[in-house]
């Protein structure tokens, strides 16, 4: 970012909004860490802190959080038990504390950038997105919402809150792939399971990291009616591996091919069996 021409910061989120509409070179300020990678060389910023969107709470089942949350405003939020639980632990993945004090949950689903570790849980807890538009407030579920093109969404719309259903019943279990434990990780895989006593009932797996945006894989569904074993969970490895292997390829020429059919598998296995058991 070379030049701010104008500088917003509105009290109401429908205010941010319609000042964004009004030009086209018009940035939303949330934590500012995916902003300053742009390379637009002039904006108009809108300053999101005044808008009351930083805000955690729970009810009827689900945890609410608020798009000017921060990771470190999660981290410390007492989550209920089950997936609210898992998903926080998830999030103390993701990247080192002072990252973690800064990066907002809006504007890291907005940015939707490959280390964004949070992606591929979101994917698989069913996850729901409250966004403002011209006509109102709407909701859209977080895979639409990645299958739309998150940019292209975006245009002419803010994202106000994202929506987790706390499912007592439900597993959530994550595995990653990187250096350290806050380094950005090129593979993370996150599943999330039900059970009737030992056999599976219901399961999704998704993975992120490697590809532009998280992926549901769909050999996971090969698991209901099944207990969950070693040998089980390295059959969904392979299947992604095969669902994957030419998408991440494409997405990325560089990335070894042997290496890639040497870990993906394993990380993904030990998400749904080491994770899960």
């Amino acid at each position: 970012m070379r030049k701010i021409l104008d500088y917003h910061a509105p009290a109401a989120p429908i205010d941010a909004l319609r000042i964004s509409q009004s030009s086209t070179k018009a940035r939303f300020l949330a934590g500012g860490s995916y902003l300053s990678r742009e390379k637009t060389l002039e904006c108009t910023l809108i300053d999101l802190k005044n808008c009351g969107l930083a805000h955690i709470s729970e009810a009827n089942g689900n945890l609410r959080i608020g798009a000017m949350s921060t990771i470190t405003d999660l981290l410390l939020h007492p989550a209920s038990s089950g997936p609210g639980k898992a998903f926080l632990q998830a999030l103390s993945s993701t990247g080192h504390a002072i990252v973690r004090n800064q990066i907002t949950i809006g504007g890291s689903i907005a940015g939707m950038l490959p280390w964004f570790n949070l992606a591929a849980p979101l994917m698989v807890l069913d996850a729901s997105l409250l966004v403002l538009e011209s006509s109102g407030e709407t909701t859209i579920s977080f895979r639409s919402f990645v299958a739309n093109k998150p940019r292209e969404y975006l245009k002419n719309r803010l994202i106000l809150a994202l929506n987790i259903p706390l499912v007592s019943d439900r597993e959530l279990c994550f595995s990653r792939l990187s250096l350290t434990e806050v380094d950005f990780a090129p593979m993370f895989a996150a599943a999330s399971i039900s059970r009737e006593g030992e056999t599976v009932k219901a399961a999704y797996v998704a993975v992120s990291g490697c590809l532009p945006g998280p992926v549901m894989i769909s050999g996971a569904s090969e698991l209901i009616g099944k207990k969950l074993s070693r040998s089980e969970a390295e059959t969904v490895g392979q299947a992604a591996l095969h669902e994957l292997q030419g998408k991440i390829i494409s997405a990325n020429p560089n990335f070894p091919p042997a290496y890639l059919e040497e870990v993906l598998p394993v990380v993904v296995a030990d998400c749904l069996y080491g994770g899960a058991n």
